[in-house]
């Protein structure tokens, strides 16, 4: 019995080192994961930026974590096409966005979605954002580029115009608001755990 108990605790403990632990932006900052499902659209690719820092290539499975300052950023996503989240961070919240390439008939094209802890599909969802998380290991996010290799438009030599993309869909209504409220917590994912930042 007691060899049964000591096997049961020796597994969990064992679970619990392997599972992905989200962190906490630190003080008076704010974090935001980017995160893509497995088995979709596996050989895309999908650029991530704010405003024109790149932030990263995302691929199929895989998440990132974002630290920033808080209060408004424009987030794109880069593929065939061009989607643009224009979002309102609080400090001290933790946000998540939803990577999602779409295929078309000849191209495959991309959208963002944030996570929305109120929804009725959040349960189904926080199990596959925990599958992901649980499956990999974070990417890091890009240096900021060197000011010597910045543009006259502030950004790095091959930085698509993303000011330029996100004027055009707000003009036409076709943009994705993130509004302050769609932060999510430590509980909204169990069995993930948010942990102080380092």
């Amino acid at each position: 019995m007691k060899r049964t108990i000591l096997l049961c605790c020796l597994l969990a403990l064992s679970f619990a080192a392997q599972a992905q632990i989200l962190r906490a932006p630190s003080e008076g900052r704010s974090m935001v994961y980017f995160y893509r499902e497995p088995g979709t659209a596996f050989l895309i690719k999908i650029d991530l930026y704010d405003s024109t820092r790149l932030l990263g290539t995302l691929g199929q499975g895989r998440f990132m974590a974002y630290e920033c300052a808080p209060g408004r950023h424009i987030f794109a996503a880069s593929s065939e096409n061009f989607d643009i989240a224009e979002a309102t961070l609080e400090a001290g919240r933790t946000y998540m966005i939803e990577v999602q390439p779409v295929m078309g008939i000849a191209v495959a094209r991309v959208s963002l979605k944030p996570v929305d802890r109120t929804a009725r599909a959040f349960k189904r969802q926080a199990k596959e954002i925990r599958a992901v998380f649980e499956r990999n290991k974070e990417l890091r996010v890009a240096p900021p580029v060197d000011p010597e290799q910045v543009n006259h438009a502030g950004a790095a030599p091959d930085t698509p115009d993303i000011m330029k993309k996100h004027a055009r869909k707000k003009e036409t209504g076709n943009i994705v608001v993130i509004p302050d409220s769609l932060w999510i917590t430590s509980g909204d994912l169990l069995p993930l755990r948010l942990r102080p930042a380092d």
